[in-house]
């Protein structure tokens, strides 16, 4: 316990400790364990040096921002690839580094291909040419960390490749075996998509663990059902495979009693337990789910043979110590945390198999699903923001209907593909099994209040619950618990943040290479554009608007802005008007957001200046009858408290610039979002002077192809006494006006600091 302690502890830390201090703790560590008084300290001073020496190394190894560039090396695709209409995304090791950094050797890279007609498969060898950069992901509240999860799978590097030809190069045998593993999935996975079944992409997930067919509705639904953990090949798969294959064993003794003399039937049937088991586990990828369950049946198994007994509590925390010594930063993701304290409360908090009579498992189900509901929900809402209502419900209906059915149909099908009217019959049995279970599912996504979402605790805040979650699921008789309840609050009611009368706040998200502004003032929200939207069908609005507002505690949205309908402004209206429904929405190009984005709107010019909680928001450009010209119809809006003011002024350029230095009187402003995210177009120095902001906000991609913000922009920003800031480099910017003192300025990525992120 005391090792997976320390190695936690390094998980929070915002930069890794000087080495000096590592070797020291390698030195001591050993002395402190032989001390029986000070063991536990000795162990967690080991767990947090080994973390530490792998998170270095990963950073020593990762590209740096300034390594970015095109560069030519020979690559082997490892892993299963994502195929979409458009695109081919893979990850690959380096077989031969070639023109890029040499220490790049060996690192695993994940890649992207934009070509509708090229396909690769595990195993293949290219030879690319790719613009390589640092892994960086946007950093904003409720959002998904691209560079947390870079770190938990070791990617050194992200590319796009633009080229690649087929080559020749010597792979490791483990690598090699790895491959041909991974070719035998995508066998099964094809196999089952040509059979044509509607729920091929859920059989291949459940058989194999290629969810590489689910697209973003899918994962939605699953979400919003509580139905992700039955997709994941855990100990359910592994323990069906593995019980199969002991009662196979046990069949055999039978059928030869003199094998008794040589193994006894124990010792074989724990034997072929774990090499069945071994084998399923190796060949459907070894997530992290189904590694901890092959650890768990490892040690079972060994148990068994040894004729010895080990408490659960004892077998699950040695698969978890097991784990993190060979893998540390495994403790980065989601997947350890839910897979491993879900199996512990369940060990905990359940009585011991064959306690109790056969005929309550309904009574026992239940049970364990209000276990997992409750025991789970801190760090459910801390990694993703929500939970779902409907989950413990519909739990107690898929989890035995997918155990006793779907599971073990989808794997008979599995090693019947290609027997021909059994096959088929059974695959046709695993098909109605799984599509019977997705049409309730997807129906009580589709209910109203289906999740919760709830905004991100704080480190404080989680440990709290935590305590009050173990307070409540402490055995009977356990004295306060009614008390415990009260340890939930700051979860489930969080404080009111708001700003007070006659003050507002400003947030500029991270959307890349795009733009997006909540404005809030103590009673009223305000969205200024909703980011871009993609080639593959996504959009910011979906990605990073709806899970930050949600992050934030935002529950309502009364007016959204849509400063004129260029992608990278309206890309994600669409996502944001179906989260929120806002109560109006307003644009400088209302027919277009309609006729290109489904959005409907009202012009701009409409909006009266109006006066909320004490602070004004009035709309500057375009006037009444202006037509829908691009980035010149951008709405202009300004916010003021009388003290403080902001101007937002989306995409405009010299020529409306100089038409409000003409019409629109005092722009002087403290804060200014630059025009068209510091194009050279833009940012005139008369405009610059009219304004005098003392903060110039730069909303673009980071080392994005426009070479956005213009280096003559930025100067005569500086010039003009401004402080130039880029959500590329600082994440979600917040600027937070008071009625009497000044505003603060807080960086998403300065208050979050963690070592793994490439700043």
């Amino acid at each position: 316990m005391a090792f997976l302690a320390g190695s936690a502890s390094v998980i929070a830390l915002p930069e890794l400790p000087d080495s000096r201090v590592v070797l020291a703790c390698l030195l001591i560590a050993p002395l402190l364990i032989l001390w029986s008084r000070v063991r536990g300290v000795g162990w967690g001073l080991l767990g947090a040096a080994l973390c530490v020496l792998h998170a270095q190394c990963y950073l020593d190894a990762r590209l740096r921002a300034d390594e970015a560039g095109e560069y030519r090396i020979v690559v082997a695709v490892v892993g299963l690839p994502s195929h979409d209409e458009q695109s081919t995304r893979f990850e690959a090791r380096v077989l031969d580094a070639g023109t890029a950094p040499a220490r790049l050797l060996g690192e695993r890279i994940r890649f992207v291909r934009y070509d509708e007609g090229w396909t690769t498969m595990p195993g293949d060898v290219w030879a690319v040419r790719a613009r390589l950069r640092a892994p960086r992901g946007l950093a904003n509240p409720g959002g998904f960390d691209a560079e947390r999860y870079a770190a938990q799978r070791g990617l050194v590097a992200t590319g796009i490749v633009t080229r690649a030809e087929p080559a020749e190069h010597p792979v490791a045998w483990s690598m090699a075996l790895q491959q041909r593993l991974d070719r035998m999935r995508v066998g099964v996975a094809r196999r089952f998509d040509e059979s044509g079944v509607p729920t091929a992409r859920f059989l291949r997930g459940l058989s194999v663990g290629d969810t590489t067919g689910l697209d973003d509705r899918d994962w939605e639904t699953l979400r919003a059902t509580g139905l992700s953990h039955l997709l994941a090949i855990s100990g359910l798969h592994v323990g069906l495979i593995a019980g199969l294959a002991a009662w196979l064993v046990r069949g055999i003794y039978r059928v030869v009693p003199a094998l008794a003399t040589r193994i006894p039937l124990v010792q074989g049937a724990a034997l072929g337990a774990w090499l069945a088991g071994s084998a399923y586990a190796v060949l459907a990828g070894l997530g992290l789910p189904t590694l901890r369950a092959l650890l768990m049946l490892a040690l079972v198994c060994l148990l068994a043979a040894l004729r010895r007994r080990m408490r659960a509590t004892h077998v699950l925390l040695l698969a978890a110590f097991c784990l993190v010594a060979l893998d540390p930063l495994a403790m980065l993701g989601a997947g350890f945390w839910l897979s491993f304290l879900g199996v512990a409360w369940l060990v905990l908090c359940l009585p011991v198999a064959g306690s109790e009579a056969p005929r309550r498992w309904f009574l026992q189900l239940v049970r364990a699903q209000g276990v997992l509901l409750l025991g789970l929900f801190p760090l459910t809402v801390s990694f993703f923001g929500q939970a779902s209502l409907v989950g413990p419900v519909l739990n107690l209906v898929a989890v035995p209907w997918v155990s006793l059915a779907t599971v073990p149909l989808a794997l008979a099908a599995t090693v019947l593909q290609g027997t021909g009217w059994l096959g088929q019959s059974v695959l046709w049995a695993a098909d109605r099994s799984m599509a019977a279970l997705w049409q309730v599912a997807e129906r009580a996504a589709a209910l109203d209040h289906a999740e919760l979402f709830l905004p991100e605790p704080g480190v404080v805040t989680l440990l709290v619950v935590l305590v009050g979650v173990a307070w409540l699921l402490a055995p009977r008789g356990t004295p306060g618990k009614p008390m415990a309840v009260l340890l939930l609050v700051p979860l489930l009611w969080p404080a009111d943040d708001a700003p007070a009368p006659g003050a507002f706040r400003l947030r500029v998200l991270d959307v890349g290479q795009g733009t997006a502004v909540l404005v809030q003032t103590h009673g009223f929200q305000l969205l200024y554009d909703a980011g871009a939207a993609f080639r593959s069908g996504g959009d910011m609005g979906d990605q990073v608007v709806v899970p930050a507002m949600r992050g934030l505690g935002l529950r309502s949205l009364d007016v959204m802005v849509i400063s004129h309908a260029d992608g990278d402004h309206a890309g994600g209206a669409r996502s944001v008007w179906r989260a929120f429904r806002p109560g109006r929405v307003v644009s400088g190009e209302p027919r277009s957001l309609r006729d290109d984005f489904d959005v409907p709107s009202e012009h701009c010019s409409g909006v009266q200046p109006l006066t909320v909680d004490g602070v004004r928001i009035e709309m500057l450009h375009p006037p009444e009858h202006f037509p829908e010209l691009g980035n010149d119809s951008s709405c202009v809006l300004r916010i003021s408290n009388g003290r403080h003011s902001a101007l937002l002024v989306g995409d405009i350029g010299e020529v409306v610039e100089q038409r409000l230095l003409r019409e629109s009187g005092d722009l002087d402003s403290d804060l200014l979002l630059v025009a068209h995210h510091g194009s050279r177009s833009s940012s005139s120095r008369r405009f610059i002077d009219a304004v005098r902001p003392t903060v110039a906000v730069v909303s673009a991609g980071f080392q994005n192809r426009f070479g956005h913000p213009h280096p003559d922009v930025v100067a005569r920003l500086r010039d003009s006494g401004a402080r130039v800031m880029l959500t590329a480099e600082t994440g979600m910017l917040s600027w937070q006006t008071a009625v009497d003192a000044t505003p603060a300025l807080q960086s998403w990525r300065d208050t979050r600091r963690r070592w793994w992120r490439a700043d």
